[in-house]
């Protein structure tokens, strides 16, 4: 016969005397009272493991392509969000961008993975990351246009065009 669980008193428990609620509860709350011992850990195991887990992440890619594509896509938001001053644009901001002009760079229109994301007006300039100051380019045309301010946006110049615009519910694109 099984004994409950320490905390809940659920039956349902695993070999540590407490459920699997009650254990996750409680290493979460062990994490955030820890947060930087934590991350040190975390960070000597990554430098420590770093030959094991890139393999591991390459395995990975190989099963799932669009597991790469989406992580580049997490990647390059937070480097925007890093280097911009005040707020970004989320992950899905960036795919409706991209979406919306079909996965395709911009200046060149040809199908880049992963397409960057450029600052029309840069950031040096003084404007900050926000949707309407995003377009998407691909790295050779990014490294091109470098500090200059180029719209090659095609419908920038539409009046009252917004791309914020993107994502409300009756403006969304669909393929």
């Amino acid at each position: 016969m099984s004994k409950p669980c320490q905390i809940c008193g659920n039956l349902d428990r695993n070999p540590s005397d407490q459920c699997r609620p009650c254990a996750n509860r409680r290493s979460r709350e062990w994490r955030e009272e820890n947060r930087e011992r934590h991350r040190k850990y975390h960070r000597e195991y990554a430098q420590r493991n770093r030959q094991h887990l890139n393999a591991q992440r390459r395995q990975n890619y190989a099963i799932n392509p669009e597991l790469k594509r989406k992580q580049a896509l997490a990647n390059q938001v937070w480097k925007a969000n890093q280097r911009g001053k005040g707020t970004g644009i989320t992950t899905e901001q960036w795919e409706a961008i991209i979406k919306k002009y079909d996965y395709k760079c911009v200046a060149c229109n040809e199908k880049a993975d992963p397409l960057c994301q450029d600052h029309i007006i840069p950031i040096s300039k003084g404007r900050v990351s926000t949707i309407d100051n995003i377009q998407p380019l691909c790295r050779s045309c990014n490294t091109r246009k470098m500090t200059n301010t180029v719209d090659y946006r095609p419908d920038s110049d539409e009046e009252g065009w917004q791309q914020s615009r993107l994502l409300e519910p009756s403006l969304t694109y669909n393929t």
